[in-house]
């Protein structure tokens, strides 16, 4: 039997993404699902490639392990725009046309989550 927790699946039943991000001799390899996708010469690009991947399965965390193995941060990523449609379906709300474009728009920025919220609350409040 699988030791997944429940904070690990999703309402269908799907696991959500989990990436480690972990120092190698000869870089920083992201690991998931028990295997080496690749090496990355730098952190950083192994963590903005990490977060392609996780954008790629509607959502997720990466984990980034220091030298001593130690965690040093975890970023969690959200709903992309298709799985925030279909939530929306069910829950019977809509986008105007114009919130869809400016939901485009941000895709197009790569605005952390927290720098779309603020944009987000500034041009429709609460």
């Amino acid at each position: 039997m699988s030791k997944t927790s429940s904070r690990d699946r999703r309402p269908n039943g799907s696991h959500r993404v989990r990436l480690s991000i972990v120092p190698k001799q000869s870089g920083w390899a992201i690991v998931g699902s028990g295997a080496i996708n690749r090496v990355y010469e730098t952190r950083r690009e192994a963590e903005t490639a990490a977060k392609r991947l996780v954008a790629a399965k509607r959502g997720g965390e990466s984990v980034v392990r220091g030298r001593d193995g130690r965690i040093r941060s975890v970023d969690t990523y959200a709903l992309s725009a298709a799985s925030f449609a279909k939530v929306s379906a069910v829950e019977g709300i809509s986008l105007t046309a114009e919130m869809k474009r400016d939901f485009r728009a941000l895709d197009r920025t790569g605005l952390s989550p927290e720098a779309r919220r603020q944009w987000l609350v500034s041009k429709y409040g609460k």
